[in-house]
């Protein structure tokens, strides 16, 4: 059911409402297809939040504002743990249209009803939905703890599925019906108003020639027959989607009351009994229905639901598909069971009155898979990199282990996580090879960055390319990722380590360096990636990049052709740290005529200029501009590279997105 109303939600009719909050917060939505925009009203000098979750912990939110004249939608979660919301790292909302005015604001954003984004929560269309709410007052560009907040129970639109390839969606109107009929390909599907089948009054949707949407307003009289065409057609079709991926689309109205002696009157205010049938269409005619029903529907409040059985006493339901009653006589228990159709139903009991106990197995796998899960976090794997490591592979062998002792089925399970097992032992040894060796390591620093030179003997790396460092004396257990500057031509493989603060692994090689420890000895496992363009394929290429996030573009820019030009834009705030790269860049300069380098400086402290700005090397004060950067600079056959905070990063990336050009985009983040 779920992959074709997917496949068919994008054909979808809107469907809206709205809600105040408050006197200074109120929402109105529109879905359409796999999308809802939502209107937001707001106080001028206020923000504005909503929110999917019966709570404020493990909730998704959705902040908006206006900052200097601009509207703002940030797309933020909450954690297990009720604090301020965090910003996802994948934006899902965009603003579409916005207007401050007076004493008000107005935002109209969408977001799609699945994003696929793990610290999203979906939309749901076919159940009520617990939201939350918040306003609050934004001072100086910061927002103040909310004034008030609060919850609420959403249905964002009537829904009800039949089966897994029937479903409908519905309007209401003073005079009209509208419904919304989702069906499988190759089949009719039918709805109607009656108790029986027999005196019931039906509409039957299917595709004619699996072209044209057609709707057929009929009737069943006394005798059980198929429907009969009515003489007076008064269900019209409004729109259709076609057919998509396995199953068609339309929708339909009817009045509430046509005057018309072969239809039945659908009930706008209470509730009615409903039929519905799917069935098979071959050239043309339609097929003894293969599904049927009945339920029943409570239009003007958007439910249906299914008819209450009649329950005999004793009863029991195990679930929504299986369900007994019993009689007991002198010699014998009988049992009518009632089951879902295409399933079996069992029932068993032991002959000692004793009961079963299950092992945890399944729960203590499920236990130690969370627990590995949270050790990922980055305040584990950065500060305390060997509990990191330890925790995860004894983690995962409990995991494995107790999934292993969880599922029944002789050898089937052994073989199943012996495949993984067997690529994860792979993997260990190719590494441990790898690390077998030990490089030298000429070690220098200045400020906050490190700089590692270690002669590598003949290995062989490409642009933007990486290896895990790990030094014993920094710590043995711990091996940490570092893009590589050089060329390996060279014979030097060349690394800038930034500090990264107190308790780190960076912190402590930091410490060494300042201590005089000259000499050390690493091992190195890589080289690992590459990037996402074939640079060899472009003429011109753009480099940007902030902080220490210059270290793989230095990388790139290394394995230039001579026909190639490049612009390298950096955005740097610490003096100390352009002086200490100072060496490496000019070299590149040297070895390369047709690579220019603007440094944009952010900083407060002094910087002399004079020592440091040529022909090729520019030093600006301030942010760069990365749209007129990009426009200025590049044409059609160039490449953008991009590393470094990540407001930088979803700035730049949005200014070559936008460019009419279509440039080939290599994004590189740290996480280590």
């Amino acid at each position: 059911m779920y992959r074709l109303l997917g496949v068919l939600s994008t054909l979808a009719a809107a469907r809206a409402g709205n809600l105040r909050f408050s006197p200074e917060f109120d929402i109105t939505w529109e879905l359409g297809g796999d999308v809802v925009a939502f209107n937001m009203t707001c106080a001028a000098d206020g923000y504005c939040a909503i929110g999917f979750g019966a709570s404020k912990a493990n909730s998704d939110t959705i902040t908006c504002y206006f900052l200097n004249e601009v509207a703002v939608c940030k797309d933020e979660h909450v954690g297990s743990v009720s604090t301020r919301p965090t910003e996802d790292t994948v934006q899902d909302v965009t603003v579409v249209d916005s207007e401050g005015t007076g004493d008000v604001w107005w935002i109209q954003f969408t977001r799609a009803l699945i994003t696929g984004d793990d610290e999203d929560r979906a939309i749901v269309t076919n159940a009520p939905q617990s939201i939350i709410w918040a306003l609050g007052t934004v001072v100086n560009d910061s927002l103040r703890k909310h004034s008030s907040e609060g919850r609420h129970v959403v249905q964002w639109a009537p829904y009800f599925a039949f089966n897994d390839e029937f479903s409908v969606t519905w309007d209401v109107t003073p005079s009209l019906l509208i419904i919304n009929m989702t069906c499988s390909e190759g089949h009719y599907c039918a709805i109607g108003i009656g108790e029986t089948k027999t005196h019931s009054d039906t509409i039957i949707c299917y595709y004619a020639a699996d072209v044209v949407a057609s709707c057929e307003d009929g009737h069943v009289g006394a005798k059980l027959t198929a429907p009969t065409v009515d003489a007076k057609q008064d269900v019209t079709v409004l729109s259709a989607g076609g057919i998509v991926n396995g199953g068609w689309w339309l929708q339909l109205s009817r009045p509430w009351d046509t005057s018309d002696g072969d239809d039945l009157s659908f009930v706008r205010d209470g509730t009615q009994s409903i039929l519905w049938a799917i069935g098979d269409v071959t050239d043309g005619r339609f097929r003894k229905h293969s599904s049927e029903g009945f339920a029943v529907a409570d239009w003007g409040q958007g439910t249906i639901v299914w008819p209450e059985p009649p329950q005999l006493d004793p009863f029991f339901a195990f679930n929504d598909e299986f369900s007994v009653t019993w009689e007991v006589t002198l010699s014998s228990l009988i049992i009518n069971m009632t089951c879902s159709e295409g399933h079996y139903c069992a029932i068993g009991g032991t002959t000692d009155g004793q009961t079963t106990v299950y092992p945890l197995y399944g729960f203590f796998s499920w236990v130690a898979y969370t627990i590995l899960v949270a050790l990922g976090a980055p305040i584990f794997r950065r500060k305390f990199y060997s509990v990191f490591v330890v925790s995860h592979v004894a983690l995962s062998i409990v995991t494995v282990t107790f999934s292993i002792m969880h599922i029944s089925g002789g050898w089937r399970p052994y073989l199943i996580n012996s495949v993984p097992l067997t690529i994860l032992c792979l993997d260990f040894a190719v590494r441990t090879y790898q690390k077998a060796f030990t490089y030298p390591v000429t070690v220098s620093y200045s400020g906050a960055v490190t700089k590692l030179v270690m002669e590598t003997c003949g290995r062989r790396w490409g642009p933007g390319s990486y290896m895990y460092i790990s030094i014993g004396e920094v710590g043995f257990s711990e091996a940490h990722p570092f893009s590589v500057v050089s060329h390996h031509d060279s014979g030097k493989a060349v690394f800038y380590v930034k500090n990264m603060g107190r308790h780190t692994w960076t912190d402590r090689l930091s410490r060494l360096s300042v201590d005089g420890a000259e000499k050390l000895f690493a091992r190195l496992e890589g080289p690992y990636g590459n990037l996402q363009f074939d640079m060899t394929k472009h003429d011109k290429l753009v480099l940007i990049c902030g902080g220490i996030g210059i270290t793989p573009m230095l990388g790139i820019a290394a394995y230039m052709a001579p026909a190639q030009s490049a612009l390298l834009s950096w955005s740097v705030r610490d003096p100390s740290t352009i002086l200490f790269l100072l060496e490496d860049i000019e070299a590149l300069l040297a070895k390369f005529t047709n690579l220019r380098i603007a440094i944009s400086y952010t900083g407060h402290q002094s910087l002399n200029e004079a020592d440091i700005s040529s022909s090729r090397l520019t030093i600006d004060h301030g942010r760069p501009d990365f749209k007129e950067l990009i426009l200025t600079y590049a044409d059609r056959h160039s490449a953008v590279a991009i590393c470094g905070p990540a407001p930088l990063i979803m700035t730049a990336v949005a200014e070559a997105k936008s460019s009419h050009f279509h440039l080939p985009l290599h994004v590189e983040t740290f996480q280590f």
